[in-house]
């Protein structure tokens, strides 16, 4: 792609630029209307009109099929326009990643995209949540009651004493029945999005600008809605069969139906869940892996971790520290000890010296499509603990897009709260090991006030510990992290998606023509939904299997040779740094290195709490950018700041692991 410069410096839109710009305008126009028809279709699907026109129509085009069935209806409703839209997410991410390596725009925050983005509610069971996210999730629980009062309505008005006894119920046995299963078609709703929010290969959540860390909440709050609604449907069902004598309907396992003991166990299996966590002050960690400079990321980005010298099934995420402009053939990620896991691969590492090698796993990296940081003209970051590991990769990426690229770069604040002095260690891990080797550019500008809480002064150089760095020698099976799909992967994604999708509809029509069809039609049997279930949930994984590995295999031997080349064995010496420097006989000559420059940049402050008020609104600037990490008490007062309208140009944004 060509970009023509204009007389200034900046860059004025080629060709090319205009018809990527096009691709992204007509695929997003596209998702728009697919994703209206469908929350239309959900709408309409209670109303007597969907079951009396639409439903009946649409089975004669889909449900009438020798090849589907009445299984072709459910394809074409619900199956077919999200494999559109998780395409068409594919394109219009594989454009605007194109179009994000090659510009940095900046947008002007305010109005009134700015005061929907601002928390609304601090406190409570749901968490920080924003104006938007109040107002979908209200939208959304509009649904669920427009479809069970509709449901109701229409099927109460053909609810007659006369029709109750010609089922052997009484009038209110008839209504309850029929409240139960509306109840439990309103739980469908719950569980048809309920996956969406944490799959983290999807296309939609990055197409939205969400990734699948900061859409748990989502999950959480549909998890709760769907436990709620099929609890309640199950208890109406155990009153209907005590009431009618039929408690023996508990245990029935109807083959060719819906299985009730299918359904008690997957109730009492979600009932059964409890979710604990304990945080403990520890040591650090810092795993360095080469990587294919090819492959980019963006900040606050996710990898996922198996060492199976720890355990072999275990698969932990970790905030990438590294930054891909910066560290071109590097990534990092920091693992604080704070679990059985995390303990044991510290001791593993910090035991001995004469550790050569460790087998590492990863999956990865999972992050935004793409960051709006340098729209602001001031970050602030607030950190608690080891909350600090999604700044660190921030403050690397603006480090190198200051040294690389000519934009102006917002003005960074680091406010970051740690309990002991000895973990200020933690601000040695903002610059890499090797990447910079003169000062910080002159264009950025990195203020840190560090608080240490329980402690009063710092500690003596004596008592402080010194980092260790380990150095393993790779082995001959040693790969560098690199693009499985190759450098256009959200297309070959996209490929996967819509190949697959053909592949099991080929494969299903054959076997419902050949095999399922006859049963149901030549003899006296009924192929049973629960062998037709496993048999299609065995048909997609094997569709999907063999069309990614076909993909994977395609761009192996394409650029095998470049993306996958040897983890070379580097004879280096193994620097040691130590967190003194940031304390104790700090006022020593300022010696020109990016870390003492960072030093120089910092502010120490023993026995006391940040006034989070105070240094939030003292940040000048038209739209200052504040996100937070930490613990839920410093997010919330931080949102609560953000949201009390004392400065109405603080933009909020939490980074959580935990909700």
């Amino acid at each position: 792609m060509e970009i023509s410069k204009s007389n200034n410096g900046g860059s004025s839109p080629s060709s090319g630029d205009e018809f990527q710009g096009m691709i992204k305008g007509v695929t997003k126009f596209l998702m728009m209307v697919i994703f209206l028809g469908t929350i239309m279709l959900w709408i309409m699907m209670p109303t007597l009109t969907y079951r009396n026109k639409w439903l009946p129509l649409m089975r004669i085009k889909f449900g009438a099929s020798t090849y589907f069935g009445a299984t072709g209806t459910t394809l074409f409703m619900f199956m077919f326009p999200m494999i559109a839209l998780a395409c068409l997410g594919c394109v219009y991410l594989h454009f605007k990643k194109r179009k994000s390596m090659h510009h940095n725009d900046r947008e002007t925050k305010g109005g009134v995209l700015s005061a929907l983005r601002r928390p609304m509610l601090v406190k409570g069971p749901l968490g920080i949540v924003s104006v938007t996210e109040i107002m979908f999730l209200a939208m959304f629980v509009a649904l669920l009651l427009w479809s069970f009062i509709t449901y109701l309505r229409n099927n109460f008005a053909t609810i007659t004493p006369k029709t109750a006894a010609a089922h052997g119920e009484s009038l209110w046995q008839a209504k309850l029945a029929s409240a139960a299963l509306r109840i439990g078609l309103m739980g469908n709703i719950c569980l048809a999005f309920l996956f969406l929010p944490v799959a983290r290969g999807s296309s939609l959540l990055p197409a939205l600008g969400l990734t699948s860390e900061s859409s748990i909440k989502y999950h959480i709050w549909l998890g709760h809605m769907v436990m709620a609604i099929f609890t309640l449907h199950g208890l109406c069902y155990i009153i209907l069969w005590v009431s009618m004598n039929e408690v023996s309907e508990m245990i029935m396992w109807d083959t060719k139906d819906i299985s009730n003991v299918a359904g008690e166990i997957a109730l009492l299996a979600g009932l059964a869940m409890l979710l604990s966590a304990r945080i403990l002050p520890s040591e650090t960690i810092e795993l360095t892996f080469s990587k294919n400079p090819k492959l980019v990321y963006t900040p606050t980005s996710i990898l996922f971790v198996n060492i199976p010298g720890v355990s072999k099934v275990q698969w932990h995420p970790f905030t990438i520290t590294s930054s891909s402009k910066l560290e071109p053939e590097k990534l990092s990620v920091v693992i604080k000890k704070e679990g059985k896991w995390s303990t044991k691969l510290y001791h593993k590492l910090s035991s001995s010296d004469q550790i050569n090698h460790l087998a590492v796993s990863v999956e990865g990296p999972y992050g935004p499509a793409s960051t709006d940081f340098l729209s602001h003209d001031a970050l602030v970051m607030v950190s608690g603990g080891s909350g600090i590991t999604p700044f660190i990769s921030i403050i690397r990426d603006m480090i190198a897009t200051s040294q690389n690229q000519k934009c102006k770069i917002p003005k960074i604040t680091l406010i970051c709260a740690f309990k002991h002095s000895s973990e200020i260690s933690m601000l040695d891990l903002v610059l890499p090991l090797s990447g910079l080797e003169t000062e910080l550019s002159s264009n950025i500008d990195i203020k840190i006030e560090a608080f240490i809480t329980r402690d009063k002064e710092a500690r003596s150089e004596a008592a402080m510990e010194k980092i260790k760095t380990l150095w393993f020698k790779p082995s001959l099976s040693d790969q560098s992290i690199s693009s499985i799909l190759g450098p256009n992967s959200w297309l070959w994604l996209g490929a996967i998606l819509a190949s697959s999708f053909l592949v099991f509809m080929i494969i299903i029509g054959i076997i419902t023509r050949y095999y399922i069809y006859p049963i149901d039609h030549n003899t006296n049997k009924i192929y049973s939904l629960t062998s037709k279930t496993i048999l299609y949930i065995l048909v997609i994984s094997v569709s999907i299997m063999g069309t990614s590995s076909a993909a994977m295999l395609w761009n192996k031997k394409k650029h095998g040779n470049v993306e996958n080349k040897q983890v070379q064995n580097v004879d280096v010496p193994s620097p040691t740094s130590s967190p003194t420097s940031w304390g104790y006989n700090s006022s020593r000559e300022i010696e020109s290195s990016p870390q003492q420059s960072l030093v120089q940049c910092t502010n120490l402050h023993f026995g006391e709490r940040p006034n989070l008020k105070k240094l939030l609104l003292d940040v000048e600037g038209s739209s200052v950018g504040v996100l937070v990490c930490g613990p839920k008490k410093m997010r919330q007062k931080v949102a609560e700041i953000c949201s009390s309208g004392l400065a109405k140009n603080l933009h909020f944004e939490s980074i959580s692991f935990s909700w």
